[in-house]
């Protein structure tokens, strides 16, 4: 919005970042000029809202000297980052979700508009108006799953345990479940249980295990966390989540795909593309400027289809769900109580 400005003069917001305020309605895409009251501030403060990608002015004459851009090239609002990278990923029609594996994991999905309910409210999630017409979008996350991994690195040495280390165990581990259950809380936990009083927790170690089962139970214990978000996601989108599209730098572990395909059952795809949301919001702003008739078009205009699947294994999977849903999950509650009526100490 701030460089929109500086090349225009006009100052604007896209939809999919107002949803993020609190402070907007989704129902009537304006800003909630009551709520906004209710803290002494005026609406005026607020900028124009606009479907991402549409055009916001064109480049100033006197701003084009300096930018080298020519004046009067139009220009777009974007969006949110991951639902922009959802675009550009392919991942924008209901029963397709778009997984961005970094630092912090979210998991985004979309389906057809509608008044959002309590049990929408009740999920955990966080919902918006999609970059795509017609459509809202819902998104979960873990603020610590790369985290989780950066986390481990520096406590296994006197200097962070380097990624090449990491990955040779793992490829000299057994690729069977390890049955420990990390809880990835660093920071506390989003969906759909937010709480950022939650603890991260190590539940099932024993003496025989070694630094290769602490971190293949790290890259676990994320996707448990991502199985509970798509589980949430897919009653409130009513229908399977069966695949699920991966863009980011955690991609570059295979353990970690293959652990994730095998804990959830999704077949994973991996996007031929490097920078899903600077190319989604690019995208947009071709949707928002009439050179693509539709995301569809846009999205193959780009070729953005996938360049490799990771397929899960039966058995993992047969074994990994027995231990999601007898472990797992059966220990959130107790977990999150415990440290609730411990935080005073």
């Amino acid at each position: 919005g701030l460089i929109a400005h500086r090349l225009t003069g006009r100052f604007a917001f896209d939809y999919t970042l107002a949803a993020r305020t609190f402070a907007f309605r989704l129902d009537t895409r304006t800003w909630d000029a009551d709520w906004i009251r209710s803290f002494g501030l005026q609406e005026a403060l607020f900028p124009d809202v606009l479907p991402s990608g549409q055009t916001v002015g064109r480049v100033r004459a006197e701003v084009s000297g300096r930018t080298g851009l020519p004046a009067g090239v139009p220009v777009a609002i974007g969006g949110h980052d991951h639902v922009c990278a959802a675009l550009a990923a392919g991942a924008f029609a209901p029963g397709q979700v778009y997984d961005s594996m970094g630092t912090a994991e979210t998991l985004v999905g979309s389906f057809p508009e509608r008044p959002l309910t309590r049990d929408d409210f009740e999920s955990g999630l966080s919902f918006g108006l999609h970059i795509v017409p017609g459509m809202n979008f819902w998104m979960g996350g873990n603020s610590a799953s790369g985290g989780s991994i950066e986390w481990i690195r520096r406590q296994l040495g006197d200097e962070p345990v380097s990624y090449e280390a990491m990955l040779s165990w793992l490829e000299k581990a057994d690729s069977e479940p390890t049955g420990i259950f990390f809880y990835p809380y660093l920071s506390g936990s989003g969906a759909p249980m937010p709480d950022s009083g939650a603890r991260a927790a190590w539940i099932g170690l024993t003496k025989n295990h070694s630094r290769t089962e602490l971190v293949q139970s790290i890259l676990e214990g994320t996707a448990y966390q991502l199985e509970a978000i798509r589980r949430c996601a897919e009653r409130v989108g009513g229908r399977a989540i069966e695949t699920m599209r991966v863009v980011g730098g955690g991609t570059r572990i295979a353990s970690w795909l293959q652990i994730k395909a095998d804990v959830t059952g999704c077949r994973l795809e991996l996007p031929a593309i490097h920078e899903a949301t600077m190319l989604g919001a690019a995208l947009a702003a071709g949707i928002g400027c009439g050179l693509y008739a539709s995301a569809e078009e846009a999205v193959r205009a780009v070729g953005g289809g996938a360049s490799r699947w990771i397929e899960p294994n039966p058995e993992r999977h047969r074994r990994y769900r027995r231990l999601y849903e007898d472990g797992y999950d059966a220990l959130q509650q107790a977990l999150r109580e415990t440290y609730a009526r411990l935080k005073d100490l």
